[in-house]
């Protein structure tokens, strides 16, 4: 039973031998023998209204205080919530399904403040991302619009526009992809596909990288048959692979390794500059940049993505890495792979 329920029946109780001890007493008091003419009279008829209507009374008075109160005061704490008023928070009385309730809802009021200062702080980080280049190519602009430049400033000039566009582009594919995965719930997996076909064509999109820094690629792949979503596993490789380039210093080797056991496992390894310890816990947050004196072009979105979509594929993603020694992640995919386990193929790249 219940131990909303357990109080409501000893309320009964209570209130049953309440009033048959009264009863009992007065009986004694005055000395009264119950006879059919006593208990058929005008007189016993009124004294078992009276003693009924208290009955009500106390029974009535007992689940105000231990239910109807508590309830109107959720009553007016959800409406103050309502009005976006989040900071209420209401004392836990007791052990029962209201005190539960009342600790749910104060919850509730805590996480939807913290959803409030994230909205306001990414509104904030938005702003302020789409500011700053903004300001460079209006100022670039304007320098060139004076005719006052030579050719070569002119054309340097022009580049820094074209790559600021480029960031505010991607910045908005960002957005708008981040917005959609935080409204769909269920994501269609209906795509068959080759994974480790999906790693190799993300490495020849990012060749002009990788080999402008001479970076070269270890690569321990199974041959996989997968039935998933295409296009976002796609692009989990795609910003796991970009960020170890990004972050890999020239002449440094990249590890990649995808293989199966009961699920779809990927690792990928860096020997860069690592994440410190202070910035690990805030890696997957929005526009969050670890090192922002060496990374100065990035938005800090492609992780905060990177686990929304391997959390909307039912997977999960967690790293290890150490200042200046290089960082591995590690993701791990449903089981949905649509052919046996292939001879592993290794390589460099």
């Amino acid at each position: 039973m219940k131990k909303l329920s357990t109080k409501i029946v000893l309320i009964l109780v209570c209130t049953f031998l309440l009033v048959s001890l009264t009863i009992r007493i007065l009986i004694f008091a005055f000395q009264f023998t119950p006879t059919f003419e006593a208990m058929t009279s005008g007189k016993f008829f009124i004294g078992v209204m009276i003693i009924g209507f208290i009955s009500l009374s106390l029974f009535a008075f007992a689940i105000n205080q231990i239910i109807v109160k508590r309830i109107k005061n959720l009553n007016n704490v959800v409406l103050e919530i309502g009005k976006g008023k989040f900071e209420v928070q209401m004392e836990i009385d007791g052990h029962d399904e209201i005190s539960s309730l009342t600790e749910n809802i104060n919850l509730m009021a805590k996480e939807l403040k913290s959803n409030e200062y994230l909205s306001k702080e990414f509104a904030k980080n938005v702003s302020h991302e789409f500011k700053t280049p903004l300001s460079s190519i209006k100022g670039y602009s304007e320098l060139i619009a004076k005719g006052s430049l030579t050719k070569a400033e002119i054309t340097e000039y022009a580049d820094i526009i074209i790559r600021e566009i480029d960031r505010l582009a991607d910045l908005s594919k960002n957005m708008l992809q981040i917005s959609l995965l935080d409204t769909v719930n269920l994501v269609q997996k209906e795509d068959e596909f080759c994974v480790d076909e999906q790693i190799r064509n993300v490495l020849q999109l990012t060749q002009l990288e990788w080999e402008s820094k001479n970076i070269e690629f270890d690569l321990d792949l199974e041959e996989i048959n997968y039935k998933g979503n295409r296009e976002l596993t796609f692009q989990i490789w795609q910003n796991l692979i970009a960020n170890a380039i990004k972050f890999s210093k020239p002449n440094d080797s990249i590890q990649i390794r995808l293989y199966t056991r009961d699920k779809l496992y990927f690792e990928i390894q860096d020997h860069g500059v690592g994440i410190s310890e202070e910035d690990q816990e805030n890696i997957y947050d929005q526009f969050f940049i670890a090192d922002k004196a060496r990374n100065k072009s990035g938005s800090g979105l492609g992780l905060s993505i990177t686990k929304k979509i391997v959390e909307k594929l039912g997977g999960t993603i967690r790293f290890s890495s150490q200042k200046n020694m290089g960082t591995t992640f590690y993701v791990c995919l449903e089981s949905n792979i649509t052919n046996p386990v292939q001879q592993i193929e290794s390589g460099k790249f």
